[in-house]
Order: structure tokens, then sequence, then C-alpha cells
């Protein structure tokens, strides 16, 4: 699981637990073939990955950038490795049993 910031990591331990979860998505592939991006989906998504890139108003993939705020649209991310401003659970933070992130 990864958060993603706008400006500074900093940003994310000023905010409410909703702004939190808001922002919390999960790695589902490393594409190290073609142009090293990551792919993410936003922790609660749960429909199948054509009908989230129909959603989006997209044919085919999914949306690139890190469109933060935006995760209701683009439920379903792919970030360059080189604009990867995101902090990694387990390294930054914690999820705790409710649901709680904690600064590591």
């Amino acid at each position: 699981m990864v958060l993603i910031y706008d400006k500074s990591p900093q940003e994310i331990y000023c905010m409410s637990d909703d702004e939190k979860l808001e922002r919390l998505f999960q790695i589902t592939q490393l594409d190290v073939e073609r142009s090293a991006e990551i792919k993410l989906l936003q922790h609660i998504e749960a429909r199948e990955k054509k009908d989230i890139t129909k959603a989006m108003g997209l044919k085919i993939g999914m949306k690139g950038g890190k469109n933060v705020g935006e995760y209701k649209k683009y439920p379903w991310i792919k970030i360059g490795v080189n604009s990867f401003d995101y902090l990694v659970e387990s390294y930054a933070f914690k999820i705790s049993a409710s649901s709680k992130i904690e600064k590591l």
C-alpha cells in the first residue's frame, strides 16, 4: 500500500483519517519492461479492471499521473518511477487494525 502526496510527505500527517484513506492505493503491478511504471488501484475499488477503464471514459488501460484528490474519477492509475511521490506502508506508515494510518 502507498499514500500519495502532492508536494511534501509531511502533508499526509496533517490530514484527517478520511483524507488519508482517499490517498491510499494498492500497488497492483510493476511494469519494468516498457516504461518503468507502477500501477496502482484505490484501496476500496472492487470492480473488474475493464469496468473501471470504461467508467473512467477510456477505451483501454488506465489514467497516467498522480491525480491527487480524484480517486473517485480515476481509481486505477499508473505512475512513472521518476514521479513516485508516495509513502510506502511498513517504511513510512502503518495501518492499525482500526484503520488508523500512523507515522512510523
